[in-house]
């Protein structure tokens, strides 16, 4: 009869065991997949910030080119851009927003010509995160 009451006894630990550690197998995997989406999220704002600057200088390009361009948008592989140019007395008003991924970033800019007609960036913003 203790044999029988020790067998029993031995598979409910085991299955203590075996269920503890699933437990603790679920727990680490949750927090290692979390973890990879932070990081993934993480360089994808970076690339949103860098995308919204480079709106900037592509809207300081266009319009050394040509005074009366008014914005665009452009798409490429890390993400996408859209910029918006009003003129101001003092030069241009340029808003670059950046989408990359699910992450998303903008920046507002005031161009202004130096004495050497150089269009340079007089007012730097960043609008959200």
């Amino acid at each position: 009869m203790t044999m029988i009451k020790d067998k029993g006894f031995v598979s409910l630990l085991i299955l203590l065991t075996l269920s503890a550690l699933l437990w603790t197998g679920t727990v680490v995997f949750t927090k290692i997949s979390s973890q990879e989406r932070i990081i993934a999220y993480e360089g994808q704002k970076t690339q949103a910030r860098f995308l919204a600057d480079s709106g900037l200088e592509w809207a300081k390009d266009n319009l050394k080119a040509d005074s009366s361009w008014e914005g665009g948008s452009i798409s490429l592989v890390t993400g996408e851009i859209r910029v918006d140019v009003r003129s101001i007395p003092q030069g241009f008003s340029v808003t670059s927003r950046a989408e990359s991924g699910r992450a998303r970033h903008g920046v507002y800019g005031e161009l202004v010509e130096d004495d050497n007609s150089n269009l340079i960036l007089s007012k730097y913003e960043e609008l959200f995160n």
